[in-house]
């Protein structure tokens, strides 16, 4: 039996049971998720030390959601986003979320912990289970049921995806721009009309948010010399097609970050940018030391968030045999994810800065293809595929995804109650609590002094926002300059920092010795105690704090921890 869809189109019922089904799970993913996202965003420091991007994009985000006297000033505020590490679209989601949600949000925009929440669930959660639906119905157009929400489901419990899902960072909109780019190169079928130039405009939309759409750099030149080779193309059309893409590409990516065409905007742009790529190639103090392969196998990180490298190799086998034993269009989706898994794993190979997350665009379309490795997942001519169906190998690899999927839930389940945690577990926040009544005493000297209480600490140190304090922060890390310019009360240090630029070591690390140097001696004097003007009055482990000789007395020997 069949039902009529809109178009004239006949539909199976079944079909739109799984539709119903993958819809039903979606939702209930993004209602499971929200708990663990309203942790650790109880003010805008503590995002610094859970996820210091978010600490600093969020003081922005903030601004674009803010009205100004005139118009003209709220469009500024808007569009000026002033944080340019990355593009528009995501600020431009970010802040649009805020825009529209603010009049709902009471006492914005102080209510931290539920605009953060909502960043997390609008920009990182809802993009990500749109490219898990958008994949699964690419693989396997919801005609299986079993299938679609088998894979649905693996896609969203991968470690690396859950991890992305607890954090507001643009990686989810990139991926599901990529997905994009994908639907409609396939929806294209090699014609190179209408459907082919929309994903150009997303590959540079995708550009302009995060670099990925770079990586189809290798799929358009693979499906304009395949139409050329099977009679479809001439030369010059494919040429010709080629330039347009490019052109549109390119077009978008400015479209898509409108402040390219301000002078001033563009070159604050292209310097940000320029010092990520040197950051990037080079690293940012110490020289970046990163591979992604440990021996034979992956890295721990890749191996822990991913999968190891066996399943990679099954992932990719899956795509392999579209492209062998499936019809016309299964090949020509292998192809277009194939070659742009290859450009994207060699750029992140040869990339010396490698962390999890820049993985996920290439990942997540690469494990879409381990559906093809099901029995009669594949739907070509039956000339095409093997005399006898290997039942049994199918079901031996059926089986092996159903042991990646298994290990994946019990990693999500440690990540899910570290999460839940994070907030009651971190020795930051302990460490907080522990000094408040002396920061109690210490307000109140500075204000019998006429004064407000001066604060220096490490970035990813956790100090809230008190009335009566003034704090600074340094985004590289302290020395004695920045205590001499500032001549603070209180300096608030991570006892990560104390061990790493406390070592000697560090110098033989450093991209420059130089610019190390200070940095070395004043972790070093901090590590011994001996911080010119400074003592220790109290450490945990996690956090340090150093009171300006004079301003308070030294503790007992006994006292130094908290």
């Amino acid at each position: 039996m069949t039902t009529r869809e809109e178009g004239g189109r006949w539909v199976p019922p079944e079909k739109k049971v799984t539709l119903a089904l993958i819809v039903l799970i979606g939702a209930a993913a993004f209602l499971a998720l929200i708990p663990a996202n309203r942790t650790g965003a109880a003010d805008p420091e503590m995002l610094a030390i859970f996820e210091v991007d978010e600490y600093a994009q969020y003081p922005h985000a903030l601004r674009m959601a803010t009205a100004g006297g005139t118009l003209v000033e709220t469009l500024r505020n808007f569009f000026v986003y002033l944080h340019y590490f990355y593009g528009f679209p995501f600020y431009a989601l970010s802040g649009g979320t805020l825009v529209a949600a603010k009049p709902l949000i009471p006492d914005f925009p102080n209510a931290t912990r539920t605009i953060v929440c909502l960043l997390r669930m609008v920009v990182s959660v809802l993009p990500m289970i749109l490219c898990a639906a958008l994949l699964t119905g690419l693989t396997t157009g919801f005609r299986s049921r079993w299938r679609s929400v088998a894979l649905f489901i693996f896609l969203l419990t991968v470690p690396a995806v859950v991890i992305n899902d607890f954090w507001w960072h643009p990686d989810s909109l990139s991926l599901l721009l990529v997905c994009l780019v994908i639907v409609f190169l396939d929806r294209d079928a090699d014609r190179f009309g209408r459907d082919f130039y929309v994903a150009a405009a997303l590959t540079g939309a995708a550009i302009g948010t995060k670099y990925q759409g770079l990586y189809f750099a290798l799929t358009i030149p693979t499906l304009l010399l395949g139409a050329v080779r099977r009679g479809r193309l001439s030369w010059r059309r494919a040429l010709t097609h080629a330039a347009g893409f490019v052109a549109v590409t390119l077009a978008f990516v400015v479209v898509s970050n409108p402040l390219l065409l301000l002078p001033q905007e563009r070159a604050e742009i292209f310097r940000v940018q320029s010092q990520q790529f040197a950051e990037t190639g080079v690293g940012t103090l110490t020289r970046n030391a990163a591979a992604i392969f440990d021996g034979f196998g992956l890295n721990d990180a890749l191996r822990a968030d991913y999968g190891d490298a066996w399943f990679w190799i099954l992932a990719i086998g899956g795509w392999g045999c579209a492209e062998l034993f499936g019809n016309e269009r299964e090949r020509r989706l292998a192809r277009i994810v194939l070659s742009y898994a290859v450009t994207a794993f060699t750029v992140l190979t040869l990339s010396p800065t490698q962390r999890s997350h820049y993985f996920l665009a290439l990942a997540i379309p690469l494990f879409s293809g381990i559906v093809f490795l099901t029995p009669g997942a594949l739907t070509g001519d039956s000339a095409s595929q093997p005399e006898r169906a290997p039942r049994l190998a199918g079901g031996i690899l059926t089986a092996l995804w159903l042991v990646q999927f298994c290990s994946n839930l019990v990693a999500d389940t440690s990540l899910m109650k570290t999460q839940l945690r994070r907030e009651a577990d971190s020795p930051k926040i302990a460490f907080y609590e522990a000094i408040e009544d002396e920061l109690d005493r210490a307000i109140s000297v500075s204000a019998a002094q006429g004064r407000v209480l001066r604060v220096l600490r490490d970035a990813k140190a956790y100090f809230p926002k008190r009335e009566g304090v003034d704090v600074r922060l340094d985004w590289g890390m302290l020395t004695g300059e920045d205590v001499a310019a500032y001549r603070p009360d209180w300096i608030l240090i991570e006892t990560e920092n104390l061990t790493r630029f406390g070592d000697s070591s560090i110098l033989e690390e450093a991209i420059d010795e130089g610019e190390m140097a200070p940095i070395y001696a004043f972790y070093a004097a901090a590590a011994r105690d001996e911080l010119d003007g400074y003592f220790l009055a109290a450490e945990n482990g996690a956090q340090a704090l150093f009171v300006r000789n004079g301003f308070q007395p030294r503790p007992e020997p006994s006292g130094r921890g908290t």
